[in-house]
């Protein structure tokens, strides 16, 4: 039969809501019951016998329309279900790994006798292997160091994978048989985190490297027996590079996913005897790590955010067909060998919003559903919390009124986006949101979304410096430059090229700002003897100004305290312990801020 999906079902329920005038909010048809399903809650009644000349006629009349209403619903119902490409999900999953951990990073042996997988041990990850057969598990890797991106040998007898710590990095050899013929291969950059395979004869490697900073990843070819580097004829990279490929089943080609220019998903096919590439196709939505199917005639990759899903897709990025759906988080999938499976680690996550109070430095939760909640933002006048929740399969605006203890879902995004920051502007009245290559508004009354029109690119640090001119930070020519977007006119300008990132305040005294030298200047005053990351992974201002105190993490950027640091008398104070902290919005009180409540994932495998 056919397997019928959430998100078919989500869409169905859309279409009869529409049909009968029904607002989700306020619904007098059909109720959502969260996490559960639809209840059906209008009024039934039955309709009693008019004793008028014509019972009879009036009776077959109310029939025909009950009967026809019906049969319409099922026929919309029906044309929905079977139109949507989710249905041909047809593989179900087993779980290989339930560690109760962090494992990732799986790959499958050719034989079919061995899992490696990466999982953080002693604060380090570190590759594991585990007997298929027997269950029983060897920690492969057990330096002090990271492991990352370990891949068979051809024979199964030997891993290759990247080793970084704080002072090497190296592409690293060694024999599952005797861990003590490890060999060293190749001296990275210090902090090069790419990924490294074998090709198919196992005398060359194929892996992405970058030189240092934020110098983008390029991919190379080793010869193992000579030593003799090569640099590949490659697409002209962008943000962080050329990170993710796979070598196609047998053919000596490479599948290259990667952002273009305009930052969408592009798709390229490279030749590693002509060494030559041609561009495939890109897509507008967030997705990742594509690898061939196991004919090497399509592509595979993870399903757009929320990443649930694995989808297969043509060269040309059409006939898209759902693999499997799942109820977790799909990561990068891997091909099984000699077989039609695939093998990814599958995770859930859960992030809640609470507040600390100062007074009592104690957290009280403020969004806490069973999914992400994330990225609270304050508004100027304290009264209300905007923030981003996952409580359907795509993003929503919620707005959390501080005074009276409610929420409500104020926006619904329709695509799959993932969004990095969302911002009051300073009457309150527009919501800004930060996508990974874009801003939208949001109207705080009506909930309408529009979109700002500039080009697509990598954005950092959104602020709003007054109502109708927003902040951000985007690259020219190599250096993030400050940028004004003026709402009104809808046009875009350059500012001081001193400074890469403005964080604007309240007033002089609270505005913030980076000069290119990644240096920090407070109102007029250069901040001396603080060493933090400025800027978080997610491209959000990793500090923030408030009454006189600098609030920011230190390093490591994963930290378990927050530090609130005096400006005048430079005094600093430690608070606010999580295991993970995200985004903070900062008033007078006390800290609004993301937590995550629970993370695990496990390495799945598809099964026919």
């Amino acid at each position: 039969g056919q397997i019928i999906t959430d998100n078919a079902v989500n869409r169905v329920i859309t279409k009869l809501r529409k049909a009968l005038g029904d607002d989700a909010r306020n619904s007098q048809f059909i109720q959502t019951l969260p996490r559960i399903g639809y209840k059906f809650i209008a009024n039934i009644s039955s309709i009693e016998a008019n004793h008028s000349k014509k019972p009879l006629q009036q009776k077959h009349t109310s029939r025909f329309l009950i009967v026809t209403l019906m049969f319409v619903l099922l026929i919309v119902l029906y044309w929905v279900l079977t139109s949507t490409k989710e249905i041909e999900s047809t593989k179900s999953v087993l779980a290989l790994t339930r560690e109760g951990g962090i494992e990732d990073d799986a790959t499958i042996s050719p034989n079919g006798r061995y899992l490696s997988y990466r999982s953080d041990n002693d604060g380090w990850k570190r590759i594991f292997i585990k007997n298929l057969k027997t269950g029983e598990v060897t920690k492969l890797t057990v330096n002090a160091g990271d492991a990352i991106s370990g891949n068979w040998s051809a024979d199964s007898s030997k891993i290759i994978y990247i080793y970084n710590n704080k002072s090497i990095c190296q592409i690293r050899e060694i024999s599952i048989v005797n861990k003590e013929e490890e060999k060293v291969l190749h001296h990275c950059p210090i902090g090069s985190y790419g990924r490294v395979i074998y090709n198919h004869n196992n005398r060359q490697l194929i892996y992405s490297e970058k030189q240092a900073g934020e110098q983008p990843y390029l991919l190379y070819t080793l010869d193992i027996r000579s030593g003799h580097k090569q640099k590949l004829n490659q697409p002209v990279p962008f943000n962080a590079g050329h990170i993710f490929f796979d070598l196609h089943p047998t053919e000596d080609k490479l599948l290259l996913s990667s952002p273009d220019e305009k930052q969408w998903q592009a798709f390229y096919l490279m030749d590693l005897k002509t060494n030559q590439f041609t561009f495939l196709f890109n897509k507008d939505e967030y997705i990742c790590c594509a690898i061939f199917n196991h004919l090497g005639n399509k592509i595979v990759t993870m399903g757009p955010y929320p990443n649930d899903s694995l989808i297969e897709m043509d060269y040309y990025g059409n006939n898209p067909t759902t693999i499997f759906n799942s109820s977790h988080l799909v990561g990068p999938a891997k091909r099984i060998a000699n077989s039609s499976d695939y093998v990814y680690s599958g995770s859930h996550i859960n992030f809640d919003i609470s507040f600390y109070n100062f007074n009592t430095k104690e957290s009280i939760i403020i969004a806490d559903s069973s999914v992400v909640d994330r990225l609270p933002s304050i508004s100027n006048d304290q009264s209300q919390l905007a923030y981003i929740s996952m409580e359907s399969n795509t993003a929503q605006v919620w707005l959390y009124d501080v005074n009276i203890h409610s929420k409500k879902q104020l926006s619904l995004f329709s695509d799959h986006q993932y969004y990095l920051d969302i911002q009051f502007s300073p009457n309150d009245k527009t919501l800004s949101v930060l996508m990974r290559y874009g801003i939208r508004m949001v109207d705080v009354k009506t909930g309408a979304i529009s979109q700002i029109k500039i080009p697509q690119q990598a954005i950092r640090g959104m602020t709003w410096y007054d109502n109708e001119t927003l902040s951000f930070s985007i690259k020219v020519n190599g250096k993030w430059r400050v940028h004004h977007y003026f709402v009104e006119s809808d046009s875009l300008e350059m500012m001081d090229e001193k400074w890469a990132y403005a964080k604007y305040g309240k007033n002089k005294q609270e505005s913030a700002f980076i000069d290119q030298n990644n240096e920090l200047f407070i109102g007029n005053n250069h901040v001396n003897g603080i060493t933090f990351n400025m800027m978080d992974h997610n491209r959000v201002f990793n500090f923030q100004t408030k009454d006189g105190y600098l609030y920011y993490r230190p390093e490591p950027s994963l930290s378990l305290n927050v530090i609130k640091k005096n400006l005048n008398t430079q005094q600093s104070e430690f608070f606010l312990e999580s295991e993970y902290l995200t985004k903070m919005s900062i008033v007078t009180s006390g800290v609004y801020y993301t937590h995550m409540k629970g993370q695990n994932s496990d390495i799945f495998r598809t099964s026919n």
